[in-house]
């Protein structure tokens, strides 16, 4: 069995992505990030922890890893988040 592992953020954004059955556009909208902004992340641009954040949040992701890196995002109760 193979195991997919991404060679970059972009390439590990847009995988999730495809796997959740969203666009772009979808996405972009979900996560209050910018069409734009999301093309560049997906091709290779440089993304900042708050727009990672909200793009995990939009795709259920758990965990990233990117070679020897390994990223753990905490599940994020929205509800609660939102009346604090």
């Amino acid at each position: 069995m193979r195991v997919y592992v991404p060679r970059s953020l972009g390439e590990a954004v847009r995988a999730a992505r495809k796997r959740k059955g969203l666009s772009q556009a979808q996405l972009a909208e979900l996560s209050g990030v910018s069409l734009r902004h999301l093309a560049g992340v997906e091709t290779g641009a440089n993304i900042s922890v708050g727009m990672l954040l909200k793009l995990a949040v939009k795709l259920d992701m758990r965990e990233l890893k990117l070679g020897a890196l390994s990223l753990h995002f905490a599940r994020i109760d929205r509800d609660r988040s939102r009346k604090e």
